[in-house]
């Protein structure tokens, strides 16, 4: 199911009018990097979706985010809203 919504995610990324290139490769990059993750669990034998201690390194990730480009932080937040308010 998150393999499902971080495809959904790609396409609509790449599909995007009026985002920075470089924003738009960056989003892109950790989108490959979640799908990565989640498919090196899932051959590990785990579970994805259950949260784990990646969880942590993942909001360690995040903040460091934050801190060095906070737009970009930003503009990802918006786009968990807007999926979120889809259903995805």
């Amino acid at each position: 199911m998150i393999e499902n919504h971080l495809d959904q995610l790609r396409t609509t990324l790449e599909q995007a009018t009026g985002l920075p290139e470089d924003t738009k490769s960056q989003l892109l990059g950790l989108v490959a990097a979640l799908h990565d993750e989640t498919s090196r669990q899932t051959a590990a034998g785990a579970d994805p979706e259950a949260p784990g201690p990646g969880i942590t390194g993942l909001m360690a990730s995040v903040e460091k985010l934050e801190v060095s480009h906070p737009e970009i932080a930003a503009l990802i937040n918006q786009v968990a809203i807007a999926l979120s308010r889809m259903g995805i």
